[in-house]
């Protein structure tokens, strides 16, 4: 059934927390007349508008812990503020666990047919951190992987999102996509420039983020030949660029400015530094990233100029120290200065301010 009639009946079991008076005593608690309905007909699916019998021996169980009398409510041991937060995000878990087994239940018995919509309320579920490890124990990594190649771009999109959301932070979930050869499914898409999306990057980044096997793996199987390929291309859309400049940028931040514990040794962490090191160089990355300073956007801009800081001083700054490319800077630097007027919103002034400080930073590293 549909999460959000739990947790309403949930939640009205928990008003206890602020039902008191300036003198710490319990209030009344009187019923609101007129209250408007706060459940969205239209978004509550009509098969599931009865609570299971799970569900209901759950809400019992959670108010057992709270006793009423005469209008008054008041708290027994187990029904402090913690426990009952803590009992709610059980049973938020446990019924999203429910609401999982529900869909691979429907989907496993399917020809092999999904909607977007479908795959959208996947997503949905594995974004929380236990679930999406509930989701991989449940097979889901299998059950999803053939259809990142799917003939709807729009399906293999969505796809993407879903092991996105299932990976990012997540290192349970990164292990198992690690052990399911997750990296040939995604390599396989982003080598082929008609059929890449900008959603496969996002769970190319998800997947190799604050993850320093996966990032050999990506290096040794030349993920970086495609991520130049990318910024080169004429094909890729400039929002596919940008996502590849911010993940070069966090790469570069991990491998050289990132702490030495999150590695298995210090050969580990040589063994990246040579390779993000030699593929920058081979791939001449250090002078198409500068290209990107050419244009007037201020999201561009942020994400070229982060991208070069974090490479100029161990990776780049040979070529970062090249006259044209200094004469670049500094003429930004001049047009960015925060002390010309402008009539701009607040967001455009905070982001030239961003701009400006990141362009001193990089002016001061290539100009020694």
């Amino acid at each position: 059934m549909e999460l959000s009639l739990l947790l309403l009946a949930v939640t009205g079991l928990l008003i206890t927390d602020k039902a008191k008076n300036s003198e710490g005593q319990l209030i009344p608690i009187h019923p609101v007349e007129d209250e408007p309905d706060l459940v969205n007909d239209e978004t509550v699916d009509k098969k599931h508008t009865s609570f299971t019998s799970q569900e209901l021996k759950d809400i019992h169980d959670l108010a057992k812990n709270i006793s009423h009398s005469k209008g008054h409510i008041t708290q027994s041991e187990e029904g402090d503020p913690e426990y009952r937060r803590s009992y709610m995000r059980k049973v938020i878990r446990e019924t999203k666990f429910e609401s999982l087994k529900f869909w691979f239940t429907k989907h496993s018995n399917s020809s092999g047919e999904y909607s977007v919509s479908d795959l959208q309320d996947l997503e949905h579920l594995v974004h929380q951190y236990d679930t999406a490890i509930d989701f991989i124990k449940l097979g889901g990594l299998e059950f999803l992987l053939p259809l990142i190649s799917h003939t709807d771009p729009e399906i293999s999109s969505a796809t993407f999102s879903v092991l996105t959301a299932a990976m990012q932070g997540n290192p349970t979930v990164q292990k198992y996509a690690e052990d399911a050869q997750i990296l040939n499914y995604i390599l396989k898409v982003l080598r082929n420039a008609h059929r890449r999306s900008t959603s496969s990057l996002y769970t190319l980044s998800s997947y190799i983020r604050n993850n320093p096997v996966s990032q050999l793996n990506f290096f040794r199987h030349k993920g970086l030949n495609i991520l130049a390929g990318i910024l080169k291309s004429q094909v890729d859309n400039l929002k596919s660029k940008l996502k590849v400049l911010e993940l070069l940028s966090d790469l570069a931040s991990e491998i050289y400015m990132g702490p030495v514990t999150a590695y298995e040794n210090q050969n580990q962490l040589a063994k990246l530094k040579r390779a993000f090191a030699s593929g920058f160089s081979n791939l001449n990355l250090c002078e198409i990233i500068p290209k990107y300073l050419d244009y007037d956007d201020f999201v561009i801009l942020e994400k070229t100029i982060f991208a070069m800081n974090s490479v100029a001083p161990n990776v780049c700054s040979k070529d970062f120290k090249k006259p044209h490319v200094i004469k670049v800077v500094g003429q930004l630097l001049l047009k960015y200065e925060p002390k010309k007027k402008f009539w701009l919103t607040k967001h455009e002034s905070e982001l030239r301010w961003i701009i400006w400080t990141e362009l001193q930073a990089l002016y001061d590293v290539i100009k020694m």
